[in-house]
């Protein structure tokens, strides 16, 4: 671990971190969440988002933005990070922060309730003498920027509870390959069900999208996410709060043979570049019941039309 580099982070220096990282610095041990907990300038009743003086709010977001500059240099530099970080930007008030973060690939849907936590904080805290217009600003930026980036509240359902025998709504989550055959299967297997729709393509922002799931989560309803969905991340923006609001999560994998995608995507109307499904092919993480899924299938097409099968683990 590099000291130069460690005290240009505890000093939110960001022009020192440059330079360091720009000549080599070592970066073994760096650790973000520290990062984020840094004071910097404001002592601790401001940091903790109490002033005690005018001018607070302001301190508080430049210490934002130096810690952000600082996170996206070390993320680029190969730092790594987890959930906890955007924790701690909760906790510590960091809204800029938060969307280097979300940009670079954190689920904002996490098993602690990320949106409902920082709703509830604002709700209970302006009953306090101690939350003050600081807080509020800063949290109510986060609040936007989670929603931007396709959070949604699913801490707890209030004053509900699932009845006994009562049965569970579902959340079918689709993976595959663009041109692999998901929407068609939408079509053929859960559209005249009456299963929600949630599709980022059609919806184009993750917020538009949030606000769909948000909508059948709030409403009980059946949906199906029509994404990619190659990775384990990806997946779990949706098995997270699909879980705790006691949705049963069902997968189908589409058999997503490159060759077979491509020719297939050549031949339709709307087309994604080669490009673009080789990154998303070099993306695939093989999906298992452990994510959280209650069931698990396997999809592919035998003389046009679909043949689902049971998910075999390490078979696949």
């Amino acid at each position: 671990m590099d000291n130069k580099l460690i005290s240009a982070i505890e000093n939110l220096d960001v022009a020192a971190v440059q330079e360091c990282l720009k000549v080599g610095a070592d970066i073994t041990g760096i650790s973000l969440t520290l990062v984020i907990e840094q004071f910097g300038e404001a002592d601790e009743d401001t940091f903790w988002g109490h002033p005690s003086k005018e001018g607070d709010l302001a301190i508080l977001q430049s210490l934002d933005k130096r810690k952000a500059a600082i996170v996206k240099m070390l993320i680029d530099s190969g730092v790594e990070f987890d959930d906890d970080c955007l924790v701690i930007c909760y906790t510590f008030r960091c809204p800029k922060t938060a969307k280097v973060l979300l940009s670079k690939g954190i689920n904002p849907n996490m098993n602690w309730g990320g949106l409902e936590s920082v709703l509830l904080t604002i709700r209970m805290g302006r009953h306090y003498v101690g939350f003050n217009e600081a807080s509020e600003v800063l949290l109510s930026q986060l609040e936007r920027i989670m929603r931007d980036h396709g959070a949604v509240k699913f801490w707890y359902k209030e004053d509900e509870e699932i009845q006994e025998g009562e049965p569970l709504s579902t959340m079918v989550i689709l993976m595959g390959l663009q041109a692999s055959g998901k929407s068609t299967f939408f079509a053929t297997e859960f559209k005249e069900k009456g299963y929600e729709l949630i599709s980022l393509d059609l919806l184009k922002t993750r917020r538009k999208e949030a606000e769909i799931l948000q909508k059948c989560i709030d409403d009980n309803k059946n949906c199906v996410i029509d994404n990619t969905n190659p990775t384990k991340t990806d997946r779990a923006r949706y098995i997270v709060p699909g879980k705790h609001c006691d949705f049963r999560v069902v997968g189908y994998f589409l058999q997503s043979k490159l060759r077979e995608c491509l020719e297939r995507n050549d031949k339709r109307e709307r087309q994604v570049s080669h490009k673009g499904i080789l990154a998303t092919f070099n993306k695939i993480e093989m999906p298992s019941l452990d994510e959280g899924f209650d069931e698990l299938n396997f999809v592919s097409i035998e003389n046009g039309e679909f043949k689902i099968s049971k998910w075999i683990e390490d078979e696949i």
